[in-house]
């Protein structure tokens, strides 16, 4: 397979905003990973500046995916902030950002969270296609030069490696537990948009939306690991909130609609504002496939050759050194979490 570009499902549906409204999916499974959380609370700012952080990563990210000739030098950017990320969790387990369980799990709940909107916001993929997507994001993955002793030989492989991870492996850290109180509190996130006093008045309704969002699309090993509720009713709201997106994203203004990485790609490349994903809108609704809320990747697993070889890699674990009291400061943010939870009906 030749490297994703114009006509790969990866440049279709990497550079779509869409994949915000699933940004509590792919924050929950990876700082439930126990290294990925220790190394957030140890390195990143992610938790006194929480949104400036995402704003500043997300760009890089879809660097890997479109930069064209420098993605590999922006994909092992990424990979050299991350050498000095380690220590132990607060359990006494070492962690490394750059083993390569940790990085590969990183860059599956990228991967996950792209298959997401795709299925969730916009058409059910076929079996074939889920194959092929996953060979392009082990394409995208080797750009980061971490072993690829971890990555799974095809689209079966990695569903079933998903699904083990969730349910084995995945557990309420510190970390996850300040998110959701994030998640389900936004009020109290700093946010680099609005003045405070707006941001108080309108955090509560963007909180309400987000935290279904996510209970809605998170896989149910991991609904019920956080303890959150999702009712018959909640479901066909769910599916309802998806279809709605899919049918009204078309007629949205294109700039709106991907990331101004993915549109710098597609001029570069000379695609029409109509093909610019590299192919044709579906802009339908979702009539058919796996449920929507459901949190699974899909119909029942394909397989397919390998896509093992040569070295890969995956996404940031942490960021820079935050520094102060980041400890202190998130044992008070847990420390709400039941609180937050009850008020919540979760």
């Amino acid at each position: 397979m030749t490297e994703p570009g114009p006509g790969s499902l990866y440049w279709r549906y990497a550079g779509d905003r869409r994949s915000l409204l699933l940004l509590g999916r792919v924050g929950l499974l990876e700082l439930m990973f126990p290294a990925l959380g220790a190394g957030v609370v140890e390195h990143s700012a992610f938790y006194t500046e929480p949104w400036a952080r995402t704003l500043r990563s997300i760009p890089q990210i879809a660097g890997v995916v479109y930069d064209g000739p420098a993605a590999e030098s922006t994909a092992h950017g990424i990979r050299g902030l991350h050498h000095g990320i380690t220590g132990r969790d607060e359990q006494g387990r070492r962690y490394h950002a750059l083993d390569p369980e940790v990085w590969f799990w990183a860059h599956a709940t990228m991967f996950d969270v792209v298959l997401r909107l795709a299925e969730v916001f916009d058409r059910p993929l076929t079996e074939a296609e889920r194959e092929r997507f996953y060979a392009e994001s082990v394409l995208i993955y080797r750009r980061y030069g971490v072993s690829d002793r971890p990555v799974p030989a095809d689209w079966a492989e990695f569903h079933a490696y998903f699904e083990r991870v969730c349910a084995e492996q995945l557990e309420l850290t510190p970390a996850a537990r300040a998110l959701l109180d994030f998640v389900e509190r936004p009020e109290a996130m700093a946010q680099p948009w609005l003045p405070a006093p707006l941001w108080r008045l309108v955090a509560p309704a963007a909180g309400r939306v987000l935290w279904f969002l996510t209970r809605g699309s998170l896989p149910p090993v991991v609904r019920a690991k956080i303890g959150a509720s999702w009712r018959p009713v909640d479901e066909r709201r769910f599916r309802r909130f998806a279809a709605a997106v899919a049918r009204v994203w078309p007629l949205l203004p294109y700039r709106l609609r991907y990331l101004p990485r993915a549109r710098a790609a597609f001029a570069r490349a000379g695609l029409a504002e109509g093909d610019r994903a590299g192919g044709n809108r579906s802009g339908g609704s979702r009539t058919g496939g796996s449920r929507v809320g459901s949190g699974r990747m899909g119909g029942k697993p394909v397989g397919g050759k390998p896509v093992g070889g040569k070295p890969v890699g995956g996404k940031p674990v942490g960021g820079s050194s935050a520094g102060g009291d980041r400890q202190s400061w998130l044992r008070r943010r847990s420390a709400s979490f039941a609180d937050a939870r009850s008020r919540s009906g979760g």
